[in-house]
């Protein structure tokens, strides 16, 4: 509605701005909602890399492996191979990498009962070019499962490793789970 000076009437300025409220407002949520999907999506992909990325560690080093040991003590601390502890014999090796086959470094993943990170200790044999180290691999641990193909440690050739985690998003959480079976090489 145009006045004879092709002015616009108060009514139809309200009536716009109300219109363009409502599809504004429509669009916030459209935004709000797309963000929320990809920090979700984000969060299971950031979950997804670390536990693979987890896994793959434990399982190219314990492939590595000579024999699983029953325990192990490592810094005043006693590790005992179970279903969340692994202790493993692994070969010394030279700086051009070369295992040294008469030394041997202690390898151990472990979930202690209690926590949520999965650590990786190893001690090395003060010959060995491999260092020591205990450090965090991955947090947010759901569980940690190690089964092993006997009964008798010292005849375990393969390992199966389960492993669950998780990352929290505002109103859900992502969970990674994931199997590999790994065999001992140096057996």
């Amino acid at each position: 509605m145009e006045n004879k000076k092709g002015f616009v009437t108060l009514i139809e300025l309200l009536l716009v701005i109300v219109l363009a409220s409502i599809v504004l407002i429509f669009l916030f949520q459209v935004y709000l909602s797309h963000s929320s999907q990809i920090s979700s999506q984000k969060a299971q992909i950031n979950v997804d890399i670390a536990s693979r990325s987890a896994l793959d560690e434990m399982g190219s080093k314990l492939r590595e492996g000579k024999l699983v040991l029953p325990q192990a003590v490592i810094g005043g601390q006693t590790y005992t191979t179970g279903t969340q502890t692994v202790v493993v014999q692994v070969p010394s090796i030279d700086s051009s990498g070369i295992a040294i086959p008469s030394l041997s470094d202690i390898l151990v993943f472990t979930n202690s009962s209690g926590t949520t990170q999965l650590k990786e200790i190893v001690s090395a044999d003060s010959s060995s070019s491999r260092r020591s180290i205990n450090h965090i691999l991955l947090n947010n641990v759901l569980s940690l499962n190690f089964t092993y193909n006997n009964a008798d440690l010292s005849q375990v050739t393969s390992i199966d490793i389960e492993l669950s985690s998780f990352e929290v998003v505002p109103r859900s959480q992502k969970v990674f789970s994931d199997k590999i079976s790994i065999t001992l090489r140096n057996k």
